[in-house]
């Protein structure tokens, strides 16, 4: 299908595509985490589009940062479109920095995920579910396990994130064997704890 779309709009060079055509595209090369010529074209052409004197949906902005994050690309092209946003739009939403931490994540930069991540809240951006899964992934791969402890904590004490996310955590750490077999019935507990908190909770109201 990327092929396709990319052959499609290379002989329609004549025909404007609008933003949802666009984005489409762009999904599809991101997902196939490769960028070739015919694609690094298109991603250059919606590049000067993005940076040209006609305003652009942010939708946009986010589905060609997307590409550069999945695609392996050096992450200081993944950093300057996101910070492009920043000019054009003023703080990203969440969607924006969970794309750009998923990348630091892949990249196995953890502290820069965890850096970017106090940008994040520092600025007054809400993370959910996204946001957690890959600052734990980017925490997990760099070895800091404590630190994914604190964040798992975090989830339901400040956040308020997802319960069934945080049962699937347990899991997910202790299959990587990043956790020890204490740390993993511990938050299984608090899993447990926490759900019947809130269960409490709505059988008062």
């Amino acid at each position: 299908m990327p092929e396709q779309a990319l052959i499609l709009w290379e002989k329609t060079a004549e025909v404007e595509f609008d933003t949802d055509s666009y984005v489409s595209v762009l999904t599809a090369i991101a997902d196939l985490a490769t960028i070739s010529p015919a694609a690094q074209k298109l991603c250059d052409f919606v590049y000067d589009l993005l940076n040209g004197p006609t305003p652009q949906d942010i939708t946009l902005d986010y589905a060609l940062l997307n590409v550069y994050a999945k695609c392996g690309c050096d992450f200081q092209v993944v950093r300057s479109v996101f910070d492009n946003i920043y000019c054009r739009h003023g703080t990203p939403t969440v969607v924006g920095w969970n794309i750009l931490i998923s990348a630091l994540a892949r990249r196995r930069l953890g502290l820069m995920a965890i850096s970017t991540f106090d940008q994040m809240i520092s600025e007054g951006v809400k993370p959910d579910y996204v946001t957690m899964g890959a600052l734990l992934t980017a925490c997990l791969y760099s070895g800091f396990a404590e630190r994914c402890v604190e964040y798992f904590d975090s989830m339901h004490d400040k956040y308020i994130i997802l319960f069934y996310f945080i049962f699937y955590c347990c899991f997910f750490f202790f299959d990587m064997k990043k956790i020890s077999q204490l740390t993993f019935l511990i938050c299984l507990v608090q899993y447990q704890l926490c759900v019947s908190k809130v269960a409490w909770t709505l059988l008062k109201s």
